[in-house]
């Protein structure tokens, strides 16, 4: 929190206090009617026993924390979780309302809750979002400051509270907040259909346009009214949203609207179909975009956009990148086959490129094909086909056109069987190709000996090679017997066998 904004702060409080009556209550029940009680006898007995005595070569106890002022004890309660912040308020008199005066709202629920939350039935589910949503309205209802740091909702929400998700953003953007996040967790309660990760995207949240003063006037155009959220545009700098149904003119329309926008995350949407980002009015420097598999047209141009992550299904139709001169950072990953002579086009426009990660594990390797030249790539993450030498080949073009590559990430992934590549034949044998700037490499998803050729080659090739980080395959869901002894023969083969082929010059490190 910035120091006017406390003092600010400051004096919020010091008023409400002196025009609230004592209540000293936790809206999030914390702590319980049994700790309060505790609590008041201590106070009592502490009371009639006057002041502590020194004990013999220790200081007395003193509440330093309570003297401090109010600016400074504000933001001490803003870096605690929400509910033992809301808790703080039984401490004393002094602590009674600086909780609701607290710089961070992060309505987060940990992973234990959303555990059990997947084992209910529709109907105690629907109860327990509720009870989210009461536990929301109740802080919020008693919140004082007049500005906040940071809103964040996490929960399995879907468009029957819309209502509840509208007046929070409301909320949030009158506080003037500077970061918001809405992350509405796997939607799939009326759906019929239980899993984890299973979206039905007729049940999602819709972003209303409305709130940003948009109507629809037509289904091409978009009317422009007076917003009440207005006030909140100059302060937003990050805002993320997870299985939130938004569309291209919402997302545009805060590029363009929010004059300190830095950071935009969009992650399981179901209407983005496109996204346009240019112009050096544009304050945005990180973009994110995640599973959203109906995108098929990106363009950026004219702005200084830093970090471009795209992750999703299918290949994005349209992607055109011109005049980025700060973009040093692109994160391409598409689960299934990519037009990479065209990303090569649009890729190379990026000169000041330090970090590039890719997927091309599912992608025949074209002997002809033409790599652009990475005179500044420093960091290279491939995630390549282990059981094919055209893994391989794809790992050599890369090191030939990254002269200055100094980390280099190989995450192994199997897709097909070997009887496949009986068939297609193997890509002609490596090149001895010396790399001279290389300096560590981490093998992800290693599995034994299929990945021996992997690291044997980079030995031999790189001649700056300080060290080797071998990650064995995991199974990131369900632990099963199989997958622990998976686990653990890979880790055993990298410990025994590898080891004995990678030189003493060279450290060896298995996760």
């Amino acid at each position: 929190m910035k120091i006017h904004d406390r003092h600010d702060c400051s004096r919020e409080l010091q008023a409400y206090e002196e025009s609230s009556p004592r209540n000293i209550s936790s809206p999030m029940n914390m702590p319980d009617e049994h700790t309060s009680r505790k609590i008041s006898r201590a106070k009592r007995e502490r009371k009639r026993s006057g002041k502590k005595q020194k004990l013999e070569g220790e200081d007395s106890l003193v509440d330093r924390i309570s003297a401090l002022p109010d600016d400074i004890v504000i933001g001490i309660v803003s870096l605690l979780p929400l509910k033992d912040a809301a808790a703080t308020c039984v401490l004393s008199r002094r602590w009674e309302h600086v909780w609701k005066f607290s710089a961070s709202l992060d309505f987060d629920e940990d992973d234990q809750l959303f555990a059990r939350f997947h084992g209910l039935e529709p109907e105690e589910m629907d109860q327990e979002s509720r009870r989210y949503i009461d536990r929301v309205d109740s802080v919020i209802g008693k919140h004082r400051a007049s500005t906040i740091e940071r809103f964040r909702v996490c929960f399995d929400l879907d468009f029957r509270f819309t209502k509840s998700v509208d007046s929070w953003f409301e909320f949030a953007m009158n506080k003037r907040v500077q970061e918001l996040e809405l992350e509405f967790r796997s939607v799939y309660i009326l759906s019929g259909v239980r899993g984890p990760n299973w979206i039905n995207r007729n049940y999602m949240y819709q972003f209303p346009p409305k709130l940003l003063g948009l109507e629809m006037e037509s289904d091409l155009q978009l009317k422009h009214l007076d917003s009440a959220c207005s006030i909140g545009f100059s302060f937003l700098r990050v805002l993320r949203f997870t299985n939130v149904d938004v569309s291209q003119e919402v997302l545009e329309h805060f590029l363009y609207n929010c004059p300190v926008l830095e950071r935009l995350s969009v992650k399981s949407t179901g209407s983005l179909v496109g996204l346009r980002v240019a112009g050096p009015s544009i304050a945005l420097k990180y973009l994110e975009l995640l599973s959203c598999d109906g995108l098929n047209s990106v363009q950026i141009s004219d702005t200084n956009l830093v970090s471009l992550t795209i992750s999703q299904g299918a290949e994005i139709s349209l992607l055109l990148i011109s005049n980025v001169p700060s973009l040093v950072e692109v994160s391409y990953k598409i689960s299934r086959s990519m037009d990479l002579p065209r990303f090569f086009t649009q890729i190379s426009r990026c000169t000041h490129l330090e970090m590039l990660m890719l997927n091309i594990s599912v992608m025949d390797y074209d002997s002809s094909l033409v790599f652009p030249h990475f005179a500044n790539l420093k960091h290279l993450e491939l995630t390549v086909e282990q059981d094919s030498e055209r893994g391989l080949q794809y790992m050599l073009s890369f090191l030939e056109a990254s002269p200055y590559l100094e980390k280099l990430v190989l995450k192994l992934e199997r897709y097909v069987t070997r009887e496949y590549y009986k068939v297609i034949g193997n890509v002609k044998k490596m090149a001895h190709c010396p790399h001279y700037h290389l300096k560590e490499v981490k093998i992800e998803n290693y599995r034994g000996r299929s990945c021996v050729k992997h690291v044997m080659y980079l030995i031999h090739n790189a001649a700056a090679l300080e060290k080797i980080v071998i990650k064995p395959i995991c199974n990131l869901g369900l632990q099963t017997v199989n997958s622990e002894r998976q686990e653990a023969a890979a880790r055993h083969h990298a410990m025994r066998c590898l080891k004995r082929k990678v030189p003493s010059s060279i450290e060896l490190v298995c996760m």
